[in-house]
């Protein structure tokens, strides 16, 4: 007698860490015995769904990959769908409605992509009340009398739109249209918190469909097996291939990884600010590429460079990973999707800090206590601080250390140990740093950037009081001067990245005195900044330029001390 559904569910997903040529039959089995037939709970259907995602991201051979591209492609018109379609909201699996309160770059993004099936979601918008005033900013001034109609918030908005255009298709687009700075628009738009509901639709964004056309298959043949040395393995790991792609494979990148976020209820800032321009593949061999995404040049932080990389599994979105980059050294934020949580994160995880390693030099990697717990359930729930433990990464501060060595010696004691949550948050109260030559040296996390955004800020004041345009103007000219630009014209981009700078150069002690060669290399690095097509350049430049790196460091340590004086 054949199993049921969800016992054959119970057991694949238990078993996809154990990879075997069993659990390869009982794959095979599952798809043949459900792909067309009804499950009768919505967490079957879930489940049954993540399964399939699974399967196409590590499918065991060609026949078994057609099958479950097969089942996906129809899901959205399954009758067991269907039925539990309401039950199923927010999944983001194809035929379902995602509820999710989005940024402004994302909003904009979704209604250019599938404005028809975006609307406000009413019932759940608590800050409803400011439209008819924000209105009365964005349209003509012509429309005015009708906002003393009596009209509320909704009913204001369902005369105002064209009968084509939904509710929030028509807020997005009097943003737009608004005559204001990009970053007034961005402020205000975030403020309101607009709920929306995005329903199936030919371009809504799914889990189910996500996947890069073009990409590398690879069928899965033998167990997940996770690294024995997973920090040696990272040291002896050679460069993997990089390809810069064009302008419009890199948009379709930025879309597919907006969508993942997406249809998992996320949205990242790098990704609000993604720079088609500058996108790299990393083939790490085994089906596993990872988009590593740049930022848009008006949106990078003046100091580090902030990557994100969309890891791919057979071209299936599987998770991301975050770097921001200086000093020889990255923090890292990393996320395997939890469809995927069970099968190959520790090799993942080693193969993106390769990447890390090599395109940014990194020597040091650091884990923020944000990702191991710091206001952050899902790390406590999965013990996130002992996986990267595992991987060689080990904390600074005493007091963690001290936390840690008590709970390495209770699991000494009894293997079954686990840390409670509360000995977790205790863990996480400190970053944990892994170190490939074995070095304590000063990483990007040890950069106190408000320090210095504050000494510069003091330094505009005292020469040209309230007024700081017209002091950054001034820098701008007196830093042209110092280190020799005498390019008449700049790109936008480079032009926004000097301004910035400028201020900051001014603020180095003795930089008349240093040489040429230094001060040339200073400017290419400034400008390397506003590159329209690279930041990775800048992170090159400012390691390698010594005088400016330990000028920065003290800089930021002595406004430091004397604040904490203070």
């Amino acid at each position: 007698m054949a199993p049921s559904a969800s016992t054959l569910l119970a057991k694949l997903l238990g078993a996809k860490a154990n990879y075997s040529p069993e659990t390869a039959e009982l794959k095979r089995w599952l798809v043949e015995l459900l792909g067309d037939a009804e499950l009768r709970t919505a967490p079957q259907v879930r489940r049954f769904h993540d399964a399939l995602c699974f399967l196409r991201a590590y499918p065991d051979d060609p026949e078994l990959l057609r099958e479950v591209e097969r089942v996906l492609d129809g899901f959205a018109e399954r009758e067991d769908l269907k039925r539990h379609a309401p039950a199923l909201a927010s999944t983001g699996i194809a035929g379902t409605t995602l509820h999710f309160a989005l940024y402004w770059r994302t909003a904009r993004w979704l209604v250019d992509r599938c404005g028809a099936s975006v609307t406000i979601d009413w019932e759940e918008f608590e800050h409803q009340d400011r439209i008819p005033d924000l209105l009365e900013l964005l349209l003509p001034h012509a429309i005015t009398p009708l906002y003393e109609s009596g009209l509320g918030p909704r009913e204001l908005l369902a005369t105002l739109k064209s009968p084509d255009e939904t509710d929030a298709a028509f807020l997005v687009v009097c943003f737009v249209a608004a005559p204001m700075p990009e970053a007034i628009r961005q402020k205000l738009y975030d403020d309101l918190d607009v709920p929306l509901r995005i329903a199936p639709g030919p371009r809504s964004p799914t889990r189910t469909s996500a996947h890069a056309s073009g990409s590398p298959r690879a069928f899965r043949t033998g167990a997940f097996v996770r690294p024995a040395k997973p920090v040696e393995t990272l040291k002896r790991s050679r460069r993997a291939e990089v390809t810069r792609l064009s302008p419009r494979r890199g948009k379709a990148l930025i879309d597919l990884a907006r969508g993942a976020m997406l249809t998992r209820l996320r949205d990242l800032y790098a990704f609000w600010h993604a720079n088609h321009r500058d996108v790299r593949l990393v083939d790490s061999g085994d089906g596993l590429q990872t988009a590593w995404i740049g930022i848009q040049p008006r949106h990078r932080i003046v100091l580090e460079a902030m990557y994100v990389g969309l890891m791919l599994q057979n071209g299936v979105p599987v998770g991301y990973v975050q770097a921001s980059a200086l000093l020889q050294s990255a923090a890292v934020n990393f996320n395997v999707f939890e469809s995927f949580r069970a099968a190959n994160a520790s090799s993942i995880f080693v193969a993106a800090l390769a990447a890390v390693k090599h395109l940014f030099g990194t020597k040091t990697f650091v884990i923020n206590t944000q990702q191991l717990g710091e206001d952050n359930p899902e790390a406590i729930a999965t013990g996130a601080w002992w996986f990267y433990l595992k991987h060689g990464f080990r904390p600074r501060d005493p007091d963690v250390r001290e936390v840690m060595n008590e709970e390495l010696a209770r699991k000494k004691r009894d293997p079954r140990h686990r840390s409670s949550p509360r000995t977790l948050r205790r863990l996480a109260r400190g970053s944990l740093y892994l170190a490939l030559d074995g070095s304590e040296r000063t990483t990007v996390t040890d950069l106190d950037a408000g320090a210095i955004g504050q000494h510069v800020s003091r330094v505009l004041i005292e020469r040209f009081g309230t007024n700081r345009e017209e002091g950054v103007d001034e820098a701008v000219r007196e830093t042209r001067r110092l280190l020799g630009l005498r390019r008449d014209f700049l790109t936008p981009a480079e032009e926004f990245a000097w301004a910035a700078w400028s201020p900051l150069v001014l603020c180095v002690p003795e930089m008349e005195a240093w040489s040429r060669g230094e001060r040339a290399d200073l400017r290419r690095l400034i400008l390397s900044k506003g590159a329209d097509d690279d930041e990775i350049e800048f992170v090159t430049r400012f390691d390698a330029h010594r005088k400016l790196r330990r000028a920065i460091l003290d800089l930021a340590s002595s406004e430091t001390a004397a604040r904490t004086q203070s």
